[in-house]
């Protein structure tokens, strides 16, 4: 990562154009102290723990709301988040 700005790179999804270099400034990239496969692990572990929590809840809310609705995931992201946004509307 760029420390100054916080840009990030990865080693093959996204690498800098020169190795160890952000892209911008040219100026030396850096390795996050936390950025381990340990802690990856760790963090991915709680995220599936509360992502449960949340499933639950929102399971629990259609069930006793019979709230059920259907939002085509293959449209662009900008009309999958407007449709979305549409139905949160109605209970906010």
């Amino acid at each position: 990562m760029h420390e100054k700005s916080g840009r990030t790179y990865h080693k093959i999804f996204f690498p800098p154009i020169i190795k160890n270099k952000d892209n911008i400034t040219g100026e030396k990239l850096i390795k996050r102290k936390d950025d381990k496969i340990k802690i990856a692990e760790k963090r991915f572990k709680e995220y599936k723990k509360e992502i449960k929590k949340i499933r639950k809840y929102f399971i629990k809310k259609i069930l006793n709301n019979k709230i059920y609705y259907i939002v085509d995931g293959n449209l662009e992201k900008k009309v999958i988040s407007k449709n979305i946004l549409k139905i949160i509307k109605k209970y906010i």
